[in-house]
């Protein structure tokens, strides 16, 4: 006969006495497979100040410290363990990585409204560390945070940390907005980025003051990393895909089908014929 020895609501205390014994038997005595850590603490030094914190942390959430603690110390005094052997993280700026510590230790209890600059503290360091589910997570934290940045500032931060999908419709903000570039955000886009985008302005208001082809009924599709986009009219087709053709370096349009790939750069492009 199997002996219950969970307690219930009607156990005396007498009761749990009685089974304090069985219950902690050398025989009944094991880890628990999910909450027995085998951790330990690691220093850190960025920018001048030192960090102390857990193992465990960095493990789970970044490939970057899952490799890094894997590699044999092959010293008493191995590398993290004091001050005098902390862990060096260069290019690290230390806003970075206190946004990155309060994420792991306090993010889940956090009830207030992170800054737009947290989020994108987030998105550096995760993306330095290989950390693919915070990375995401900030992503979608800027996607949908309740003042939308500045397309300029938004092409920086995509090319910078690589957010592809970020940037097809930054570009094509930036083309349509009634001023152009000014000295300040020519200087953030660069001298390349910037020249593309006055070009594109330029055939966007030859595009509209143009009339659309004859006979040019079906729209195509523009195919980029962020999926197929089918525009309702072939005037704003025309916009999008002069935008995206102009930045592509101006390739010349012609009746064959235009397949575009730059490093770097907009995503891939292919556009259907632009003339009937």
């Amino acid at each position: 006969m199997t002996t219950n020895i969970c307690p219930t609501t009607s156990s005396t205390a007498s009761d749990l006495l009685d089974l304090s014994d069985l219950l902690w038997t050398e025989e009944l005595q094991s880890h628990h497979h999910k909450y027995y850590f085998d951790d330990e603490l690691s220093v850190f030094l960025v920018e001048g100040r030192f960090f102390k914190v857990h193992r465990y942390f960095l493990i789970r959430e970044s490939e970057f410290f899952r490799t890094l603690f894997q590699l044999p110390s092959g010293e008493k005094d191995a590398e993290g363990r004091t001050d005098e052997t902390a862990i060096p993280l260069h290019d690290v700026k230390r806003c970075e990585f206190e946004s990155f510590l309060d994420f792991l230790y306090e993010g889940m209890h956090k009830h207030q409204v992170s800054t737009l600059s947290y989020w994108i503290n987030i998105l550096s360091i995760s993306t330095r560390f290989v950390c693919d589910k915070m990375r995401d997570r900030a992503i979608e934290e800027i996607d949908n945070y309740h003042t939308p940045i500045n397309p300029v500032e938004k092409i920086v931060i995509a090319t910078k940390f690589d957010v592809s999908k970020w940037l097809a419709p930054s570009y094509e903000a930036v083309c349509q907005r009634d001023h152009p570039l000014n000295i300040a955000e020519a200087q953030k886009l660069g001298l390349a980025t910037t020249v593309l985008l006055a070009q594109a302005r330029e055939r966007i208001r030859q595009e509209i003051e143009a009339s659309p082809p004859t006979g040019f009924i079906e729209p195509p599709q523009v195919r980029h990393e962020c999926g197929n986009v089918d525009f309702p009219s072939n005037r704003e087709y025309l916009l999008r895909a002069s935008v995206v053709a102009a930045l592509m370096f101006l390739k010349p349009r012609t009746g064959k089908q235009l397949e575009l790939s730059v490093a770097h750069s907009p995503p891939v492009v292919s556009l259907s014929p632009l003339v009937g």
